[in-house]
């Protein structure tokens, strides 16, 4: 790299620092990776259901240490997600506060309201601060016949057992009182579709926004690559 190459690539990167593109960007990225976050731990925790619905042997007498061990690990599997869910809705309120933008906001709380909404969004939060905050949840595993005759196995929460912490949000009281038992792998598999949506609204949004800006700083990466 001759002199006017390393002048041309130290102008480049410098320009990079001062783009407004470069910052949203960065936050984009930072938030993308709170969500990668919360997909990797719930695919960790489908797995482990799955694992579960698919092993009739972990009920033999001989394996009940299996079975303890099991639900032990999926919990800390559960308090993973939960955990990351929480970090992901604070990470979301900064990046909205930080960009500041008029328009996004006002449809980031028209779509927030539309999210909280469903009543498993709401269930999920409170679930994440009675996990946190008060214990983790006693989760039993179930293993039944369906109407065909045929084996069915769960990972279930206690509806009784859930209801003697008074802190539920009405919403989620409601929902808790409806069923005697919850089944965790439905309202996670909801849960996760609709935050899905949820953040493709939110990327699509802000890039809409900050087009140009995006654009100047692809423009300038792609400057810069050049000289790779």
């Amino acid at each position: 790299m001759n002199n006017n190459t390393g002048k041309k690539f130290a102008e480049l990167l410098k320009k990079r620092e001062k783009l407004e593109g470069t910052r949203i960007f960065r936050m984009l990225l930072h938030l993308a990776t709170s969500q990668y976050a919360v997909n990797r731990n719930y695919h960790e925790l489908f797995k482990a259901m799955e694992f579960y619905e698919n092993n009739l042997a972990i009920w033999e007498i001989t394996k009940r240490h299996q079975l303890n061990a099991f639900l032990r690990e999926f919990l800390r599997l559960l308090h993973n997600y939960l955990a990351s869910v929480y970090s992901l809705i604070e990470h979301t309120r900064m990046f909205c506060k930080e960009l500041n933008n008029v328009e996004l906001n006002s449809e980031y709380i028209v779509k927030l309201k539309e999210l909280q909404n469903h009543v498993c969004v709401r269930f999920v939060r409170d679930l994440r601060t009675y996990s946190q905050h008060i214990q983790l949840p006693i989760i039993s595993a179930k293993l039944s016949f369906t109407s065909g005759s045929e084996l069915k196995q769960q990972i279930l929460l206690s509806s009784e057992e859930l209801l003697k912490w008074n802190k539920w949000h009405k919403d989620s009281k409601k929902y808790i009182e409806s069923l005697k038992e919850i089944d965790l792998k439905a309202v996670l598999s909801e849960f996760q579709t609709l935050i899905k949506c949820f953040y493709e609204w939110l990327y699509q949004k802000v890039t809409e926004l900050y087009r140009k800006e995006l654009d100047e700083f692809a423009k300038n990466e792609s400057e810069l690559s050049e000289f790779s």
